[in-house]
């Protein structure tokens, strides 16, 4: 679970960056404005950082994991729905903010569990699944949008949000 939910990062990076050009041209935006979704999500990632660390120490990681992977999930339907470039830059956004509170979360529930030892081989483990899912994602995002669109690629992305919200409110107390 750890690696899937530190794997959304890859997922919603490198899963879009074949998705760029073909977004570029079916929106009709400049590549400066196309590279900004990505500039959004990342800037929005590292300061919401700051802001679900503290709050899952107050209220739990569970509750904070749900929200976020809730607000990730639906700011990827909104991106994938998105009928121009700002409103896909405010997803993005959103997305990059949802997303901190999964890796967050994911690392703080290693130090919860584990002394640091134990901890450094459980995220070692974790981190090579992020190397897996890392690898994967550009491949599968060419092929998506090769074969339907950009906005497919984005409710890939949507769909493993889903998955990893069900994942933690099935399994994780």
């Amino acid at each position: 679970v750890l690696a899937l939910l530190m794997g959304l990062q890859p997922v919603t990076t490198d899963l879009m960056l074949p998705a760029l050009p073909a977004l570029a041209a079916d929106l009709g935006a400049p590549m400066a404005a196309v590279q900004l979704t990505m500039s959004a999500l990342i800037l929005a990632f590292g300061l919401s950082q700051l802001v679900w660390g503290p709050v899952a120490d107050r209220f739990g990681r569970r509750p904070v994991l749900l929200v976020g992977l809730s607000v990730y999930t639906l700011a990827s339907v909104g991106g994938a729905l998105a009928p121009s470039i700002d409103w896909l830059i405010g997803w993005r956004a959103l997305q990059g903010a949802g997303m901190a509170a999964a890796v967050t979360c994911g690392r703080s529930i290693v130090r919860d569990l584990y002394p640091p030892h134990d901890g450094a081989r459980v995220m070692s483990r974790a981190l090579s699944g992020l190397g897996v899912i890392a690898m994967a994602s550009p491949l599968v995002g060419g092929m998506v949008v090769q074969w339907f669109s950009w906005q497919a690629a984005l409710t890939v992305v949507a769909a493993c949000g889903a998955v990893m919200l069900g994942v933690v409110a099935w399994c994780y107390e």
